[in-house]
Parts: C-alpha cells; structure tokens; sequence
C-alpha cells in the first residue's frame, strides 16, 4: 500500500508520486490532461520506477525486486484506490532501457539477506555500504544454507596408524581405493554468531568438510598389509572437490569415522 501524492499540474500533464515510508519503491506517474483540467486515463501513462534501499527492511527490497520482476514479465500494472476499490487506471507496461536494472550483486545480496531472515527470524534492513564483514558473512551463510562451495583443497598427507579388526580393515579398503575419507574442522575463532548489516545472528557450530581419497589408490597396500599393528603410515591424499560446510549436527562422517581411521597431518 502507497499513498498517492501530488506534484504538479499543467495545462497539458499532470505528475503524482506513489510512495511508503517504509518501501524503497516510489512510483513517479505522468498523466496527459484534458481540455477540462480533468485526467485523462484513457491515454499513455508515464510511469517511472524510482528506488532507495538504505536503510529500508530486507523484506521490503525483496518486494521491489518482485515488482520489478513482474513489470519486466509484461504483466498489467493496476493502480486501485483502496478507500473504494475502484482502479486509478489499469495499463500494460513496456519497460524501457536495460532488460533488468538491478545488479546481479544487489540482487544475489537481497535474495540471500532475505532467506537470512527467514531462516533465523532476526530482521535486517539494508545498510548504506556493505562491509567486508557483511560479506564474509553473506559468503559462510551462503555456504551453510545453500551447499555452496566454500574453498579449493590443495593435496595434503594423511598420517595413519594401522588398526585391527573391522577399522583396520577399513582403513585397508581405504588405501585400496574403495572407499573415501571425510575429514572435518571446525573454526577455533568463531564466536557463535555472524554480525550481518549491524545485527548478530547466533547458530549454531559449523564445521569444514572435505571428502579425500588416496592420491595413487592401492600405492601402501603391499606395506600396509605386512606391517604389525600399531604401525604409522603417512598417505598422500586428494580432495575429491573443494571444501563445504555444515552444521555441526549435519556433519555425519560419509564413509569411515576419521577419528578412528587416522589423523590429517595438516
């Protein structure tokens, strides 16, 4: 809901202003003008969208994003007067200029600002500039809400002590090539929150997942095998994709617990 506001009129158009204090959308609308100082609605309406997202609620710039959309989409723009429901004017619209006027960045920022919100009840407005621990946050938030990828994994080693009976028969299925190991980590510096656009967001432990095979599968079998329990290895291993994160509860091992299977060297 906006509240139409005068601004000019002239002998031959007249301009008003649709606008809420709270929504970043103001909606500029030129009417032509009749012989009789009456609108004319039966003409061309000239509509400009105008825009200022800081300061303004998340959820609200999500809407001017679904407006924008739905004008971009060819739909009929409808103006009511909700004091008696009737229709200011109804119109198709033909956008003009660019095919989307919002940036990918804005746009990616306010869609995942948005789901922030849903997901951890804690409303956000939009700030002037966002900083370089906005973004950090965005990114580990990104990462944990929506499986993106969080960093490349250089090759690493693996140190194992050989175990018996059913570890140390994974741990022998492992060198083999059979099976992959998942190693987690979790950050020793994070305080239980993401600061986002002045506000915190608690959750909860999150953890780095990277799942590892052996570089040259079946390379120690031979050694492996011979060798007395107790006996250390140190196995050259790659990751089979880059890094995720997860929550700490969702972070179940895929294949083998490492705990009992070996320990990253680095």
């Amino acid at each position: 809901m906006m509240e139409l506001h005068p601004v000019r009129l002239g002998t031959s158009e007249a301009e008003a202003i649709l606008s809420d204090e709270e929504s970043p959308l103001s909606i500029s609308l030129v009417f032509c003008v009749g012989p009789d100082s009456l609108l004319d609605t039966s003409r061309e309406v000239g509509i400009t969208l105008l825009w200022q997202t800081a300061g303004k609620k998340v959820a609200e710039c999500k809407k001017l994003l679904d407006a924008i959309d739905g004008l971009r989409r060819g739909k009929g723009l409808r103006v009511l007067d909700i004091r008696t429901g009737r229709a200011i004017f109804e119109s198709s619209v033909r956008p003009t200029g660019r095919p989307d006027p919002i940036s990918v960045g804005f746009r990616r920022t306010v869609l995942l600002a948005s789901q922030i919100e849903k997901e951890f009840s804690v409303p956000l407005r939009m700030p002037v500039v966002i900083s370089n621990e906005d973004d950090a946050s965005l990114f580990h938030l990104d990462c944990l809400l929506n499986g993106s990828a969080y960093s490349e994994v250089k090759d690493t080693r693996l140190r194992l002590v050989k175990a018996d009976g059913e570890t140390g028969a994974g741990q022998e299925a492992f060198i083999r090539g059979d099976w992959s190991v998942t190693l987690t980590d979790a950050p020793s510096d994070y305080l239980g929150y993401f600061s986002l656009f002045g506000q915190r967001i608690p959750t909860r432990t999150w953890v780095r997942v990277v799942e590892f095979a052996p570089t040259v599968p079946g390379a120690y079998l031979e050694e492996f095998g011979k060798a007395p329990t107790g006996a250390e290895f140190s196995i050259e291993i790659t990751a089979k994709g880059p890094a995720f994160l997860s929550w700490r509860k969702d972070s179940a091992l895929k294949n083998i617990e490492i705990g009992t299977l070996a320990q990253p060297e680095s």
